[in-house]
This record gives C-alpha cells, sequence and structure tokens, in this order.
C-alpha cells in the first residue's frame, strides 16, 4: 500500500487532514514508548462544522505499521528532498507542500486493489 494511504488508516484521518500535516505534529506518547516520536499525531487542521474553524484532536498511534512507514519516509526518503526548514511532512521536489489531488488518491487507490494477489 503507498505511504499516504497508509498514513490516513493508521490514524484515521481524512485526505485533507494528511495533506496539512507538518513533521512537529507527530509526539512521543508515554503508554506506549515502542512508538518513539511517533506515538501521537496532532491533528490541527480536523473537519469543521459549518460556520466553525477546523477541529483540532490528538490521535494515538496504534498499527505499527503505520509507525513504521511515516517514521521510515519521515527519517530516510524526505531528507532526499533537501527541504529540511519546510515544516510539512509531505514535500515536494520543488521544495513546497504537496497536496493529494483526489484524482490521484483514487487512482493509486484504484491500483493498489488491482494489483492485489488473488486470494
Amino acid at each position: 500500500m503507498p505511504l499516504r494511504p497508509k498514513v490516513i488508516y493508521g490514524w484515521g484521518l481524512r485526505r485533507t487532514e494528511t495533506s496539512k500535516l507538518d513533521v512537529v505534529d507527530f509526539g512521543r506518547n508515554a503508554k506506549a514508548p515502542q512508538f518513539g516520536r511517533y506515538g501521537t499525531l496532532n491533528v490541527r487542521y480536523g473537519k469543521a462544522k459549518k460556520g466553525q474553524p477546523p477541529r483540532r484532536r490528538n490521535v494515538l498511534s496504534v498499527m505499527d505499521w503505520a509507525v513504521e512507514a511515516v517514521a521510515d519516509y519521515a527519517e530516510n526518503v524526505r531528507p532526499r528532498f533537501g527541504c529540511e526548514d519546510h515544516p510539512a511532512l509531505w514535500v515536494t521536489e520543488r521544495g513546497g507542500r504537496a497536496a493529494i489531488a483526489d484524482r490521484l488518491f483514487m487512482a493509486a487507490m484504484t491500483w493498489e486493489t488491482s494489483a492485489a494477489p488473488p486470494s
């Protein structure tokens, strides 16, 4: 499964919440030290009620495979973009915040399910 859908599923996020994540949004959870600095996720731009600002919430990490995927990306892949000073978790090769386009996301999900081995 591609990385972003793992993050969406692993922490129960919406696509827009995922696209607005920053590196500093992850933190430690004293009750789950096995996840290290990825024990909690601070969602700053959650779904808003009509006429209200976005709601903030903290989500605890429970899926070890999701934590491993994010840790690998943040520590090994993201630095290769040369955007160490950029706050966004998802960055482009040009140094900006990567958006999650609905059409691309759905294409990736379709490809993933069609590429799955027969059961």
